[in-house]
């Protein structure tokens, strides 16, 4: 879906179709943040920062609540 939006001109970098009618599209801002749209239940907007290549942070804001959180990734 994400490369026949690509074709028609619509550019996304982060875009899921989850159960139901649950969307979730996102553009980078910068090389470290991206902006998501999350259209579920409760629409939410959440905001990704790559802190470094390990760690990850993101603040989601909806109408009914919010909350922050701290990813450390890990290869094997």
């Amino acid at each position: 879906a994400k490369s026949a939006l690509s074709n028609v001109g619509v550019k996304l970098d982060h875009l899921v179709l989850g159960a139901g009618n649950s969307v979730e599209v996102g553009k980078k801002l910068t090389d470290k943040i991206m902006i998501i749209y999350i259209n579920d239940e409760v629409s939410s907007v959440k905001l990704q920062y790559d802190y470094s290549k390990h760690i990850e942070g993101s603040f989601t804001v909806s109408p009914e609540s919010s909350s922050g959180d701290i990813f450390y990734k890990r290869d094997f």
